[in-house]
């Protein structure tokens, strides 16, 4: 294997990446000051008054946005990275393959 081609691998990248942050987290952990709980320090507030405490409940509608999000960007890579000898048409079949299902999934 060629340099460059170690180089290029998303993996070594993603573990590059891994490394980095754990060191920039390590290093943080050191230059920051230590927390000390004093007095309302730690209660959450705006604009200096104080925040009620309140239960937040997500609807599930969120979901099928997440969701919706996820498998775009997915396919997005997927085409993205097609091997140049696939028809440029197998793009629209696979993109919209994946919106029908989509649409299925979502179908009320």
């Amino acid at each position: 294997m060629v340099l460059s081609d170690i180089l290029a691998s998303p993996l070594v990248w993603f573990a590059v990446m891994v490394l980095a942050g754990w060191a920039l987290f390590l290093w943080s952990s050191k230059v920051a000051p230590p927390f000390r709980a004093i007095g309302q320090k730690a209660k959450a507030y705006t604009g200096g008054e104080a925040i009620p405490g309140q239960v937040y409940r997500p609807g599930y509608e969120f979901f099928h946005v997440a969701f919706f999000f996820t498998i775009m960007h997915v396919a997005a890579i997927v085409v993205a990275t097609a091997p140049p000898g696939v028809a440029p048409w197998a793009a629209a079949v696979y993109v919209g393959t994946l919106g029908l299902a989509v649409v299925v999934l979502r179908w009320n």
